[in-house]
């Protein structure tokens, strides 16, 4: 199930707020599943033998706890800095413009072509 949250917001065709979202209940999923991880190796009945290395530090478990923790924290601060600039430019919240939709006539779209032509005629 883990993997399968993971792997869902590449399979999306666009980015959505989502996202961001299945990324940290897939990270906070196998943040438990690590915990779960260490708690068994640190049992001292537990055999080396049915452990993924065959040994008894939980080498594995944390390392695979670190790296997601540190997805998670740039899933965070990737999460926060879309819901505090989304809609808006500029450096600051306060100094923010609303982005405003502007109608493109066609007459626009010929007069802009015509004038990269003119300046550049091998690009077009």
């Amino acid at each position: 199930m883990t993997g399968i949250l993971f792997l869902l917001p590449r399979f999306r065709p666009s980015a959505s707020k989502w996202d961001g979202r299945v990324l940290l209940i897939a990270c906070s999923s196998l943040v438990v599943e690590m915990l779960v991880a260490v708690y068994v190796h640190l049992q001292p009945r537990v055999p080396p033998e049915v452990l993924s290395l065959g040994i008894k530090p939980p080498v594995t478990p944390l390392f695979v706890l670190l790296l997601d923790v540190m997805v998670v924290i740039s899933a965070w601060k990737d999460s926060q800095s879309e819901s505090e600039f989304r809609g808006t430019i500029g450096p600051s919240v306060q100094d923010a413009v609303p982005l405003k939709k502007k109608r493109v006539s066609v007459g626009r779209i010929t007069s802009a072509l015509r004038n990269v032509r003119r300046v550049c005629p091998w690009a077009i």
